[in-house]
């Protein structure tokens, strides 16, 4: 795998010899949680480190499914620690567990019993040195993400940052660098000094925005039955028309935005991606491009959908998703219609998730 050395830890200059540690993160996501393990590497002939996915495992359901149940929540912690696959030392590894916008939804004294819950698993049953467990602000979630991504794309230096999209089931993200910017947040890690403005919509994840539309027949496939007994109709423009009451009625995502340079190349991932790759756009789409995407596969009768994707679960949502998307781009964020993104999962095989962001930051913090 390649890898891009960007950031400089100070005091490992004065060393000669390689300095190596690893680092465990918990994604604690919407529909299930992620334990990853990282090692984090540098020498005193390069100031860049060097962070290296060796593990990850999940779990499903996500930790806001035990709201009622906090010793639930600690068991489903307890299924990722996976000793097979677990690194040397265990007692020597620090762990993070950062829960995002599931959590966000759950009420703080529900939030502070799962917490208690795994943190006493954690000291009890494990070695490892526990540094924080609870819930991430989603602004640090787009900041994490988009520090992973110029991580990864070996654009992480002022002026050559690239902007990221983040579509996850709960909320979603925007990041980009905006020098002087008056909502920004000033990063200082080592030499680099970065202005970020890192924006999250709580309750504008595909999942939680889908249950706001599920007898909306515009955002599902034409003859695709309804919960109401109704059938789709499968009118993706409408269905994008629809949703634009949940991004700008509800939301103001659109006031928001007119921050974000015209010249900024995005790179999407997550839903965003996964939903691109379900209707055959790969690599780079335009919001244009999802959208004739999204009237096609909807216009498309259900029957025939399920003959030609017998097996995708998620065959009923592309509908949705894709006009949602589209108009979260155009309606939302205000980008043209044929502005060029990036859509990717992994850069160089590493996959593209803010955990390894988390990781970089905090190693950068200590």
């Amino acid at each position: 795998m390649r890898k891009f050395l960007i950031l400089s830890l100070s005091f490992l200059l004065f060393s000669s010899s390689v300095y190596a540690e690893n680092i465990a993160i918990i994604d604690a996501g919407s529909t299930g949680s992620r334990l990853y393990f990282y090692q984090y590497e540098t020498s005193g002939d390069s100031k860049w480190p060097d962070i290296t996915q060796l593990s990850s495992k999940k779990v499903k359901p996500g930790l806001s499914s035990f709201a009622k149940d906090p010793e639930a929540a600690a068991h489903s912690i307890a299924d990722l620690i996976d000793y097979d696959n677990l690194p040397d030392d265990e007692k020597h590894i620090p762990i993070y567990l950062m829960a995002t916008a599931g959590m966000r939804l759950v009420s703080p004294l529900q939030q502070e019993a799962i917490y208690s819950a795994i943190t006493t698993y954690l000291r009890n049953d494990t070695q490892f040195q526990v540094k924080q467990v609870g819930t991430m602000p989603g602004q640090w979630e787009g900041i994490y993400g988009w520090l992973a991504l110029n991580y990864l794309n070996g654009t992480l230096q002022p002026g050559q940052t690239v902007g990221m999209l983040d579509m996850g089931g709960a909320s979603t993200q925007v990041a980009y660098e905006l020098p002087n910017g008056n909502e920004t947040l000033s990063l200082n890690l080592g030499d680099v000094s970065l202005e970020v403005n890192s924006q999250s919509f709580l309750g504008m994840g595909q999942e939680h925005a889908r249950e706001q539309y599920m007898n909306d027949k515009n955002c599902y496939p034409l003859s695709y039955p309804l919960p109401s007994g109704q059938l789709g109709t499968g009118n993706a423009p409408q269905c994008s028309i629809d949703t634009s009451a949940l991004i700008n009625g509800v939301h103001h995502v659109s006031v928001a935005q007119n921050s974000i340079p015209s010249s900024m190349q995005f790179i999407a991932t997550s839903g965003y991606f996964y939903t691109a790759s379900a209707l055959g756009i790969a690599d780079v789409m335009t919001p244009q491009q999802l959208s004739s995407a999204a009237f096609q596969f909807c216009h498309t009768p259900w029957p025939q959908l399920q003959d030609v994707h017998p097996d995708d679960s998620y065959l009923p949502m592309y509908c949705f998703s894709a006009s949602y998307m589209s108009a979260v781009l155009t309606q939302g964020y205000q980008f043209s219609g044929t502005k060029s993104i990036r859509v990717l999962s992994k850069i160089d095989g590493a996959d593209l998730d803010w955990a390894l962001g988390a990781a970089l930051y905090v190693k950068m913090s200590e």
